[in-house]
């Protein structure tokens, strides 16, 4: 099953099947019910509700989809949101299991949604989401081919669980370092490391009279503020410390390649060594480890069987990115063996990159599914996880 959560209209989608949040009634009304008529064309779509009847909240019934790019309509009725109480997750949760359970009587590969009973019908936007999003999860290991597109119109009614996400947002302002500081500072820990260093030898091997008599003739300024002094040990003037004969200030020397993978490790962070133990070797003992059925497995990580294959099959797999991040959330690891499986294919997360700090927050609370990670990084405007 591949998932993913769109900005857009939903009469603008292609799918096989296009959901209508419907009303009971065969007429239509304002929101995605209207937008849905009017783009299929109102007398036609119309005239087959009517055969339809009165829809009951939680059922799921089909039209032809007339004029938008699909071949079905299902229409589901959602519940009135009233306080929580009255069976309302019971009803919302039907309009899912029997929308897909009609979806695939029709033999769709792929299906639009919207945010079912969000709009007039009232329903908390985090809590409708969730369910939304544990209905798609329910039906990833029945029905792995489907594609689930999530239709949001804008990005006000997309609204995460506060259960589960609420402390995302401060998660990301304590941890985010830009790139440009990350490299400014990793840049100025590495020199100063360097000269340090260096200069901590010279200590180790110089008295320290001699030490002092080189930094007056190099006409250096002792940190606490003395001026520097001769070897005799009297203080420098201001005219002998500008004399022209004495030497230059002695920059710390720098090995070149020692700056040069420095910096390669500084622009390229996600980059690491790896041992002699392979990222497919680790991977696929983890899965004999849990017990995990290779089909099990490679849906919940979002990968089809082709990839998956391939990784069996490969002592040396590299794997994307994108991969080894799937896999590790799959497996439910804790965030050390997150660490551990990333470096085996190269791979670390950095704070310099706010879908790296989603994926390593979603793994410290334990938030493992692929359509609750998603939901997270598009509610962030990074790229989601996609089925590769």
């Amino acid at each position: 099953m591949s998932f993913e959560i769109i900005r857009n209209d939903i009469t603008k989608v292609k799918a096989d099947v296009i959901v209508n949040s419907a009303n009971p009634l065969p007429t239509f009304g304002a929101g995605t019910d209207a937008a849905i008529y009017h783009a299929a064309g109102e007398e036609a779509l119309l005239a087959e509700r009517k055969k339809i009847g009165v829809i009951e909240p939680g059922e799921a019934k089909e039209t032809p989809a007339f004029g938008l790019d699909a071949r079905y309509i299902i229409h589901t009725v959602g519940p009135d949101w009233i306080d929580g109480g009255h069976g309302e997750a019971d009803t919302l949760r039907s309009c899912y299991r029997n929308t897909l359970a009609l979806a695939k009587k029709l033999h769709a590969k792929s299906i639009a949604f919207p945010l079912i009973s969000t709009g007039n019908y009232g329903y908390p936007k985090d809590l409708a989401l969730q369910i939304a999003l544990e209905s798609f999860n329910t039906c990833l290991f029945t029905w792995p081919e489907l594609k689930i597109t999530l239709v949001v119109y804008d990005q006000s009614a997309f609204v995460l669980s506060q259960n589960v996400f609420g402390n995302l947002d401060a998660f990301i302002d304590e941890n985010y370092v830009s790139e440009a500081d990350a490299k400014f500072e990793s840049s100025a820990n590495f020199l100063s490391s360097a000269g340090q260093g260096r200069r901590a030898g010279r200590r180790t091997n110089q008295p320290e009279s001699e030490r002092r008599a080189k930094n007056a003739r190099a006409g250096r300024i002792i940190e606490n503020g003395v001026r520097p002094e001769s070897a005799s040990g009297q203080v420098l003037s201001s005219e002998e410390i500008q004399s022209p004969h004495l030497e230059p200030p002695q920059a710390p020397v720098i090995d070149r390649m020692e700056e040069s993978v420095a910096f390669t490790e500084l622009l390229r962070p996600d980059l690491l060594p790896v041992d002699e133990v392979t990222f497919q070797q680790m991977l696929l003992a983890k899965i004999d480890e849990e017990g995990w059925k290779d089909s099990d497995f490679y849906h919940a990580a979002g990968l089809t069987k082709q990839v998956f294959s391939k990784i069996r099959s490969s002592a040396d797999y590299q794997p994307s990115r994108n991969t080894a991040i799937a896999c590790a959330l799959a497996l439910h690891l804790s965030p050390a063996e997150t660490d551990e499986l990333l470096r085996k294919a190269g791979y670390a997360l950095s704070p310099t990159s706010r879908f790296d700090l989603i994926i390593e927050y979603c793994i410290q609370q334990q938030v493992y599914n692929l359509f609750d990670v998603n939901a997270a990084l598009y509610k962030w405007g990074e790229k989601q996880l996609r089925q590769n």
